[in-house]
């Protein structure tokens, strides 16, 4: 299956990713943009999140 799933069920056609808050960019009241290098993370971050859709779609 195309991605890097935390757990894989392949007799079940299923798969589990577990995301944090601050990896992925979710919306989560816990999630903060450090103050150090906010570019470099808001980059890094946002590739994260385009990869995620990636996966997804090709999952789909």
């Amino acid at each position: 299956m195309p991605g890097k799933s935390d757990f894989v069920f392949a007799t079940r056609g299923a798969v589990i990713f577990v995301y944090g808050c601050f990896w992925h960019g979710q919306d989560c009241h816990r999630f903060r943009w450090p103050k150090i290098r906010e570019k470099f993370w808001r980059e890094k971050v946002g590739k994260n999140i385009e990869r995620d859709r990636r996966q997804y779609q090709a999952l789909a």
